[in-house]
C-alpha cells in the first residue's frame, strides 16, 4: 500500500467519523428540543408529559447520553427524579397498560 493510498483511506475514515458525530449531535439536539417543547406544553394535558418522556428515554437509550448529561442538556427544566418519572411515562410498557385499560381502543 502506498503512503498516498494510506492517507486517502485515513482521511475517508476521519470524514466518516466526523459525519457520525455530527449526526449524533443533531439527533441529540432534536430530542432535547422535542422534550423541552413538550415540557413547555405541560398544562395542556398528559400527552405532553408522555412526549417529553419518550424524547428523554430516547436521549438516554438510543443516543447513549448519560442521565446527568441529559438533565444538564435540558437546562434546569427537569431534575433527575422528574427525568426518571417522565421517562417511565414514555415507556412502551406504560403505553400498553393505558391501551389495555381503555376499552374503546383496539
Amino acid at each position: 500500500m502506498t503512503s498516498q493510498l494510506g492517507r486517502v483511506r485515513a482521511r475517508a475514515k476521519e470524514e466518516e467519523r466526523r459525519r457520525q458525530l455530527l449526526r449524533r449531535a443533531r439527533l441529540t439536539e432534536m430530542l432535547v428540543i422535542k422534550a423541552l417543547n413538550a415540557l413547555a406544553q405541560r398544562g395542556r394535558g398528559r400527552r405532553a408529559d408522555v412526549v417529553a418522556g419518550e424524547a428523554l428515554r430516547d436521549l438516554i437509550g438510543v443516543e447513549g447520553v448519560g442521565l446527568k448529561e441529559a438533565v444538564r442538556l435540558c437546562r434546569g427544566e427537569v431534575d433527575v427524579a422528574e427525568f426518571k418519572r417522565l421517562s417511565a411515562l414514555g415507556c412502551p410498557q406504560s403505553a400498553l397498560t393505558s391501551t389495555e385499560s381503555d376499552p374503546k381502543r383496539p
